[in-house]
């Protein structure tokens, strides 16, 4: 799997982390590891609307996850 998409499921699982997180703590330590994996990535690299990117690479991990 190309690494963007892998650094793309990353962020799903940690946005996901932190909709269930309620320590502030756990929060920004969250937060921190998005906006690195997000820094690795043409995504983060430029501007744009990242909820489109973000619906594109998640379509495209469920596409791959179903190939396995």
């Amino acid at each position: 799997m190309p690494p963007e998409v892998e650094a793309m499921r990353d962020v799903r699982e940690l946005e996901q982390a932190l909709a269930e997180t309620q320590a502030p703590d756990e929060r920004a330590r969250l937060l921190a590891r998005m906006n690195a994996l997000l820094a690795r990535t043409p995504m983060g690299r430029r501007r744009g609307d990242l909820r489109i990117d973000a619906a594109y690479f998640g379509k495209i991990t469920d596409k791959l996850a179903r190939r396995r």
